[in-house]
Order: C-alpha cells, then structure tokens, then sequence
C-alpha cells in the first residue's frame, strides 16, 4: 500500500498521502477484525488490535521517516 500510493503521488517515499494510507488501512482492517472478534469471542481483544496496527504501520513509518529526513543522502 505505501510502495503503491508513493508511486502514484510523485513525492515517491516522502509522501504523507503514503503513511496516512497505510495507517487508515491498518485501522480499518482492524475495525473490521474488532468486529469479527466481538462475534466469535464476545469482546474485543484491544492489545491484539493495538499489537496488529503497530505491528502494519511500523516499516512503512520507518521508510517514510528515513525518506524525510533524508538518511541515504549522507
């Protein structure tokens, strides 16, 4: 998703359109598991959703930081 919005914004990895795609995906995927989880365990499991999305947004937040302030221009 990161890769994919990047490309298609022209900013390529520095673009904030990128990291809030991948944090509104992440959230939202878990909207739905939150849903799943109140249906088959009768409450929501909040650490596992919260272990999830930190878990979506890491590596994408790390590239896109490195991408900013500019780390692999020496």
């Amino acid at each position: 998703m990161f890769f994919i919005v990047a490309f298609l914004h022209h900013r390529q990895l520095k673009s904030h359109f990128a990291i809030w795609a991948v944090v509104i995906v992440a959230v939202g995927y878990e909207l739905f598991d939150a849903r799943d989880d109140l249906i088959n365990h009768g409450y929501w499991r909040i650490g596992a959703s919260m272990h999830d999305i930190i878990n979506t947004i890491f590596w994408p937040l790390m590239i896109w930081l490195m991408a900013k302030f500019k780390v692999w221009k020496g």
